[in-house]
């Protein structure tokens, strides 16, 4: 798992532990723009599915399963043999506000320059460095930790993409950041907090960080 940004900030990293922890609406809404950070597009997509014709419970549980799940903001409780056909359903999806660290899962100079990058840390214990972290943030903010996950690069406007649990839109993001290649660690904000959250993300100093932090050299 790979860290890239300034020299600056990845050697804060690496040799005091001090990391910033941002937000999925701080980086959509950021008013300077800067390349491979902001994202007008973070956290949403359209998801548009059409159906030319399909009859539920007639081989195909998988099918059923995978519709079931992308038709149930429309349509409730389709059991038996209900038949559908000739039927576009078109939806936007929108996440709410969450705490995020990106990385990627690759050494390479050619990533570094995608996130518009000097530098690299390589996080050598991603489970301890999350868990830090995690420990830290509480003492902020209530949140909860819901690990990491590799973004999933498409058009903004998902056509017929069927899965057995839709895309969550926090890790949707357009072709354009294909390159970044990027691990998304997220974590949720309860209720009661999400309001008051602060935007600009947060500085944390966990001297500790450093024992899974090694500045590296990128690979050609």
């Amino acid at each position: 798992m790979y860290k890239y940004g300034s020299k600056k900030y990845m050697h804060l990293l690496a040799e005091r532990g001090e990391i910033k922890i941002g937000t999925l609406y701080g980086y959509k809404y950021m008013e300077k723009q800067k390349k491979g950070v902001n994202d007008p597009l973070e956290g949403e997509y359209d998801n548009s599915l059409h159906i030319s014709a399909h009859t539920f419970n007639s081989g195909n549980p998988i099918k059923d399963t995978m519709l079931r799940n992308e038709l149930s903001p429309f349509i409730q409780g389709i059991y038996g043999s209900n038949s559908i056909s000739g039927i576009t359903f078109m939806q936007k999806r929108v996440s709410p506000n969450c705490l995020i660290f990106c990385t990627s899962y690759e050494n390479s100079l050619s990533v570094m320059d995608e996130f518009n990058a000097e530098c690299c840390v390589q996080i050598t214990n991603p489970n301890m460095f999350y868990k830090l972290i995690t420990h830290e943030l509480n003492k902020i903010i209530k949140i909860r930790f819901r690990d990491t996950h590799k973004v999933n690069y498409g058009n903004y406007n998902r056509i017929n993409e069927i899965r057995l649990k839709p895309l969550p839109p926090e890790l949707a993001k357009t072709k354009d950041f294909i390159g970044q290649k990027e691990l998304r660690t997220i974590w949720d904000i309860s209720d009661e907090f999400i309001d008051l959250v602060d935007n600009d993300g947060y500085i944390l100093k966990i001297p500790q960080l450093r024992k899974f932090c090694k500045l590296i050299k990128v690979n050609p």
